[in-house]
């Protein structure tokens, strides 16, 4: 990262909650009083029913229209991190 810099975003592999694994994911880290943050950007999920069909999702959940262009393998989802 640059002095001018305050953020940068790397692909880390991420443990999955659980623990069972994990997969790479867009990573944000911010810089700042020579402290430094990171965090996930998104979650990116299998196409499960609920996401299309229950109102509840709709507001933070987002289907990946051209998937395979994303590199995925089956319809996906993205989760938006409040």
């Amino acid at each position: 990262m640059d002095k001018a810099g305050l953020y940068e975003i790397y692909l880390f592999k991420v443990t999955f909650h659980d623990k069972t694994g994990g997969k790479e994911r867009p990573v944000v880290t911010i810089s700042y009083n020579q402290r430094s943050l990171s965090f996930e950007l998104l979650g990116i999920y299998s196409d499960r029913p609920k996401y299309s069909k229950k109102v509840y999702y709709q507001d933070f959940m987002y289907q990946i229209k051209d998937y395979q262009a994303a590199g995925l393998r089956k319809i996906s989802w993205c989760k938006r991190h409040p």
